[in-house]
């Protein structure tokens, strides 16, 4: 086997050698780069039709076919190598791809390996793309993932009670798990409740400091027993707890509209 696989290696490096593809964490080299990787896609079109053969095209965007090849994995490391390449598409987590110019953003949604020996395991590979970091033209479209830790890290980026910036911490750990964007899969129904869960803190604090808010101003609604020279102590008192409950009113705001998006972007995982 290792003359065999001297001479592929020779005739590669003599047709101007195999050059070197990225996928996340996972460097393939030699005979383990695909002698091709399609590239391309379809562009979305709404097609209308009218009278007299007329067409109207509304264009409504690229959508680029899946990056998929096959190849070998070889050496004294392959089945480790293999077991890693098998966890990028387990994790669902976007990474990069790169092969000559080009550079996607991408998740595996599909490796496959045939285990022959430890040293020699052909496999195949097929990847989503999430972003072609190259493209000159358009905007680069978020991952569902990507949007919501940016949802979440904002959500927890205001002055909120430690219970309830404990518990969305929890949801982004839960919304972070291996399958958690599959819709209906355990994992999704953990991120969802915990999503639910800190949500429903949120709301008992706004609630907490709604009430605050009307107690105080109605026990001080009169303009004399505010600014009475003999009261003088309780209106500091009253001012005081007003501008801290009106704080909190405006975190918990703000933290659950970011908390709300997200649950939302996770409901609509299945569409």
């Amino acid at each position: 086997m290792s003359g065999i696989l001297s001479a592929i290696q020779a005739a590669g490096q003599l047709f101007g050698g195999y050059g070197l593809v990225t996928l996340g964490p996972v460097v393939l080299q030699s005979i383990e780069v695909p002698d091709k990787i399609p590239v391309g896609g379809a562009h979305m079109l709404a097609v209308h039709k009218l009278p007299g053969g007329q067409r109207v095209l509304d264009a409504m965007g690229r959508d680029d076919a899946d990056l998929a090849w096959s190849g070998i994995l070889h050496g004294p490391i392959a089945e480790s190598r293999m077991q890693l390449l098998d966890s990028v598409r387990q994790s669902g987590t976007p990474v990069q791809l790169t092969f000559g110019q080009s550079s996607f953003t991408v998740v595996v949604c599909k490796f496959m390996a045939d285990y022959e020996r430890a040293n020699w395991i052909p496999y195949s590979v097929s990847c989503t793309v999430v972003q072609d970091n190259a493209a000159q033209f358009g905007s680069a479209p978020t991952s569902l993932l990507g949007s919501l830790n940016s949802d979440l890290n904002s959500a927890l980026g205001f002055n909120v009670a430690s219970t309830t910036s404990a518990a969305i911490g929890v949801a982004q750990t839960a919304v972070n798990a291996v399958g958690a964007l599959g819709f209906g899969s355990p994992a999704f129904v953990t991120a969802t409740s915990a999503l639910g869960s800190a949500q429903g803190l949120l709301n008992s604090e706004q609630a907490a400091s709604t009430g605050t808010l009307s107690a105080v101003i109605g026990a001080t609604a009169s303009a004399g027993n505010i600014l009475g020279v003999t009261q003088v102590s309780e209106a500091a008192s009253a001012f005081s707890s007003i501008a801290s409950a009106a704080a909190d009113l405006a975190a918990t705001t703000q933290s659950g509209a970011y908390l709300s998006r997200a649950a939302v972007n996770l409901s609509n995982a299945s569409a």
